[in-house]
């Protein structure tokens, strides 16, 4: 994992999302954020190994997820949703993410989720 994945965050903007950002290219990895509007163009044209939703995304545009798995393109690209801890159970139905990291999140979860469910088959 690291050297050379590349991970798409999309977000509507903030702070930990910047820091996560950051935290991430100084591990390695390559790494392009976007917003809800962008997210699924930015998906096709990136094709990132991981993507990394904030949930204030699917909040905003809730057929962001589906339209990544309808895509040709983005269909096989695993989706890590950032969430509290109330929301999991709720967004499980309602997004296609394979997984879900509880804001404010541990660097070292982040690792283990996506080296367990995500980059394990990537290169």
């Amino acid at each position: 994992m690291g050297q050379e994945s590349k991970i798409l965050i999309i977000d509507n903007g903030g702070t930990p999302i910047e820091t996560l950002d950051g935290l991430l290219k100084d591990y390695g990895f390559i790494i392009r954020s976007s917003d809800a509007d962008y997210g699924l163009e930015d998906a096709r044209t990136f094709l990132p190994d991981v993507i990394i939703v904030d949930v204030s995304v699917t909040s905003k545009n809730k057929s962001l997820c589906a339209e990544l798995r309808l895509n040709e393109d983005t269909k096989d690209i695993p989706i890590l949703v950032l969430c509290t801890d109330e929301e999991p159970m709720r967004m499980r139905s309602a997004t296609d993410a394979v997984s879900y990291v509880m804001d404010p999140f541990a660097m070292m979860h982040l690792f283990k989720e996506m080296n367990s469910n995500f980059l394990m088959s990537v290169n």
